[in-house]
């Protein structure tokens, strides 16, 4: 019982990484946590306040593709994911990621100008802090408990299918004794 309980929790957990950290913002890349460049970032820019470099700045490189921003955002018209929108909200939004990615802005610097500008709403998927948490969580302890469940269940009918089980094994049911004395005959006959 107890090997299954585990083996059950290491493939939940092993299912459930991936989530955590799709959901979790990573500090350590340079494109998710407004994290500093090793180019040596100022204090403004570490600070978000500034993108990390300008258009002033002759061949500026992009830090993100606009192409992957847009499947985290969603169209604030239609409500639908915004590289699937052909609206014309969707349209300008998707000239201010591109523009933004020009100019050499993180893409956590574009993800938090854009929540700033239309809320939370913008976002395809929710935050991993506060009720956005738990957007995350719920599915995951729902997973995790039918999981239990199904081992639960699982466990308690081999129980009952083994000879000798709770259920007093296959064969000891008693028949009617009229009905006992025709399954007798017809046996009777077949010898």
């Amino acid at each position: 019982m107890r090997r299954v309980l585990v083996a059950a929790l290491l493939a939940l957990l092993v299912l459930a990484l991936p989530a955590l950290a799709q959901a979790a913002p990573s500090s350590t890349s340079g494109e998710g946590g407004g994290a500093a460049e090793p180019h040596g970032a100022t204090a403004e820019e570490e600070a978000g306040t500034l993108p990390a470099s300008t258009s002033e700045q002759p061949g500026a490189q992009r830090r993100f593709d606009p192409a992957d921003l847009e499947r985290e955002l969603m169209c604030p018209t239609c409500n639908s994911p915004l590289y699937l929108s052909h609206s014309p909200a969707a349209d300008r939004i998707r000239a201010y990621v591109v523009e933004r990615a020009d100019e050499g802005w993180t893409k956590q610097q574009v993800l938090d100008s854009l929540e700033a500008d239309f809320g939370p709403a913008i976002l395809a998927s929710p935050k991993a802090e506060g009720l956005g948490l738990a957007a995350w969580l719920v599915p995951l302890a729902g997973l995790a408990l039918g999981l239990v469940v199904a081992v639960a269940l699982a466990i308690a009918w081999r129980r009952r299918s083994r000879p000798g089980g709770p259920s007093g094994g296959a064969g000891e049911a008693a028949l009617e004794p009229d009905l006992e004395a025709r399954v007798d005959e017809a046996l009777a006959r077949f010898d």
